[in-house]
C-alpha cells in the first residue's frame, strides 16, 4: 500500500497547471527537473481538514480535505452561536483531496454580515469503521 509523501523536490500538476489539490484519476510530479505520471490517485494517510483559504476572505473562500476512504461527508458552516446557517456538502465521496467553496450565504440565500464563523466537516467511511470530526474558524471581512 503507497502513500504519497510531500518532499521540497517535488511538484504536483494536474491537467498541465501545478496544483496541491486533486481528485483527478492521475497526476505529474515533478522530481528534480524530471516529470513523471501518476497512474492511481493521490489518497491521504488520515482525515484532513486543511486550512481554508484565503482566511480572511470577501466573498469567496475555499475549504480543502481529504479522505483516506470513500465516505458519507458533510460540511457545514456555523455562526458563533452555534447555529448551522449553511449546509455546503452532504454526499458520498470517494478517498482522494477535495474542495468545497462558500459564497458568504446562508441556506436561503443571504448574505451574512462580517464575522467570525466555524466549518465544521464530519466524515464516515462507508464501511463505517472509521469517522473524522474536525471545525475550524473562518472570518468574513467586508
Amino acid at each position: 500500500e503507497g502513500q504519497f509523501i510531500c518532499h521540497p523536490d517535488f511538484s504536483i500538476y494536474v491537467e498541465g497547471q501545478l496544483s496541491d489539490f486533486s481528485d483527478a484519476e492521475y497526476a505529474w510530479v515533478e522530481v528534480n527537473g524530471e516529470i513523471f505520471k501518476l497512474a492511481t490517485p493521490i489518497i491521504p494517510k488520515d482525515y484532513e481538514l486543511n486550512s481554508a483559504f484565503p482566511n480572511p476572505f470577501n466573498p469567496t473562500i475555499t475549504i480543502p480535505f481529504g479522505l483516506p476512504l470513500e465516505s458519507d461527508v458533510s460540511i457545514s458552516i456555523y455562526n458563533v452561536m452555534g447555529q448551522r446557517i449553511r449546509l455546503l456538502q452532504s454526499d458520498h465521496i470517494k478517498a482522494g483531496f477535495h474542495q468545497v467553496q462558500w459564497k458568504g450565504l446562508t441556506n436561503s440565500g443571504h448574505k451574512v454580515p462580517s464575522g467570525m464563523y466555524i466549518v465544521k466537516l464530519n466524515a464516515v467511511s462507508t464501511d463505517g469503521r472509521k469517522s473524522f470530526q474536525k471545525s475550524q474558524k473562518i472570518v468574513l471581512l467586508k
